[in-house]
């Protein structure tokens, strides 16, 4: 929670987790029990829970999947470069104890 500030990539991993949670709290409200009868064109039918668990978790991944293609094809922001004389310096410095 902390990264969210600093790491983009941190709001995603948020986002998708609390899309997660969503989806454990609608799979443990839908009895595995439940049983609707209908009827389409003279057939009857029912719908279990089973069949709507598996419709929620088809759900979730769509709009998972949509929201991950959509932040990975995003552009990333430009991180800032080091000066190589710089960082050459202070490698140096480190290696020689701090003697030119």
């Amino acid at each position: 929670m902390r990264a969210r500030r600093t790491d983009s990539a941190a709001r995603d991993a948020i986002t998708v987790g609390v899309l997660g949670l969503v989806l454990a709290i609608i799979l443990i409200v839908i009895p595995a029990d439940y049983a609707q009868p209908y009827a389409v064109g003279g057939e009857a039918l029912t719908l279990s829970g089973i069949i709507l668990a598996v419709g929620m978790f088809g759900g979730y991944t769509a709009i998972v999947a949509v929201f991950l293609a959509i932040a990975g094809f995003s552009p990333r922001r430009a991180e800032p470069l080091k000066d190589a004389e710089t960082a050459d310096a202070a490698t140096a410095t480190v290696e020689t104890g701090g003697a030119a």
